[in-house]
């Protein structure tokens, strides 16, 4: 027997989910202001709101609910966003407590650093952890 997570409806039911908080990719806008930051000018925005959606340092040791090694700030390796998604300001807030790169104001959008990328973000596993807290 099939687990509730691999079949056709859960899919369909993560899917929808992401539908409803996953607005529109925004990787475009977000490389060229990495790649030309002074195209932000001297307004309220700068290159650290930038960082902070495109690097994350990731723990080796934990899955990132914290130990020793993060807590002294002994963080091995950046993970790097490769897309970036306008999100609704919940999922934003529960990315961000399960260690995922979020910002919830650059420009006015609440965006998301995704750290995969060539699937589905309702495959995505912290997609799915966040679809079954809710649904539990």
């Amino acid at each position: 027997m099939k687990h509730e997570t691999e079949t056709a409806e859960y899919q369909r039911r993560v899917a929808a989910f992401v539908g409803s908080h996953v607005q529109v990719c925004v990787s475009h806008l977000i490389s060229h202001f990495a790649q030309t930051p002074e195209a932000l000018g001297n307004g309220e925005y700068c290159i650290d709101d930038l960082y902070q959606i495109c690097t994350n340092y990731q723990c080796t040791e934990c899955d990132g609910s914290g130990c020793d090694y993060c807590d002294e700030g002994q963080l091995d390796y950046p993970a790097e966003a490769l897309e970036h998604w306008v999100v609704s300001g919940w999922l934003a807030e529960k990315l961000s407590e399960k260690g995922e790169m979020t910002t919830d104001d650059f420009m006015g959008l609440t965006i998301w650093g995704r750290t995969t990328s060539g699937q589905s973000i309702s495959l995505d596993s912290v997609i799915c952890d966040i679809y079954n807290e809710l649904n539990g």
